[in-house]
């Protein structure tokens, strides 16, 4: 098995492993509004790669990682989901940078910068899955939560 069809597969499967994470635990609705995104992400450009028999579409994961990108940014849940949505933006200036280079000058160096960004997003959200079940494991609160409860103590008096 080649290096490349080893990170593609190692990535779907931590995708797959993440989101279902994600998707069954009792998360934040924005976290799931990110792995599903991802994941459909993931989905569409395997779609089109193989329904068109494509190399590399280029323009078309521009275009979705976009509208990924649109997904996530919109009204992010803190700094874990902007992170991740500015890494599909990362994703959308590799992709320029290499249409204005020609689209077929150093297309080997484009797909392990666009496979690290990836892997960087799993790592983001494998972060925030994390920071948010340890909260949430331990019974910490937010200081919205915090501060509704001293407040509710104090009306209660």
């Amino acid at each position: 098995m080649t290096l490349p069809a080893l990170a593609f597969i190692s990535y779907l499967v931590l995708l797959a492993v993440l989101a279902g994470a994600v998707l069954l635990s009792r998360t934040v609705l924005a976290m799931k509004r990110v792995a599903l995104a991802m994941v459909l992400n993931a989905a569409i450009a395997i779609g089109f790669t193989m329904a068109t028999q494509q190399s590399d579409p280029w323009w078309f994961f521009m275009g979705l990682d976009f509208l990924t990108a649109l997904v996530v940014l919109i009204q992010p849940a803190g700094r874990a989901q902007a992170l991740i949505g500015w890494t599909y933006v990362a994703q959308i200036a590799v992709n320029t940078g290499y249409a204005l280079n020609g689209a077929s000058a150093n297309a080997v160096a484009r797909w392990w910068l666009i496979t690290a960004i990836a892997f960087l997003q799993l790592l983001l959200v494998g972060g925030w899955l994390a920071y948010d079940k340890g909260y949430r494991l331990r019974g910490v609160r937010g200081a919205r939560a915090r501060a509704a409860a001293a407040h509710r103590a104090r009306v209660e008096e």
